[in-house]
């Protein structure tokens, strides 16, 4: 069972999380848009949709008001920040490469 403040640091800790993952977007996609790369740039917005997807889950969260709906929309938010990590860690290493290549 998660209690409120579980759920009040779970939301802190999501927070600083997405902020980190929307400043990496940003930098990813003027890369991305610096070398023309529209697979780069369409596997970014698919990353956009995880944080968004994020988002509404967390404001479900805030209005679970039963232990275990609470447990439910955490556990389905924890499964899209493993994907919106693994889609991250794939752009930045792509670019990355690509990047060392042009230089």
């Amino acid at each position: 069972m998660h209690t409120t403040i579980d759920l009040k640091g779970f939301e802190m800790q999501l927070d600083a999380e997405l902020e980190k993952a929307q400043a990496l977007l940003q930098q990813l996609e003027a890369r991305a848009r610096e070398k023309k790369a529209q697979a780069e740039i369409d596997a970014i917005n698919a990353a956009r949709r995880f944080v968004h997807k994020i988002d509404s889950a967390r404001e479900g969260l805030r209005e679970a008001t039963e232990a275990g709906k609470a447990g439910e929309i955490r556990s389905h938010i924890d499964a899209v920040r493993r994907q919106l990590h693994a889609a991250l860690e794939q752009l930045s290493s792509k670019l990355k490469t690509e990047t060392r290549r042009s230089v």
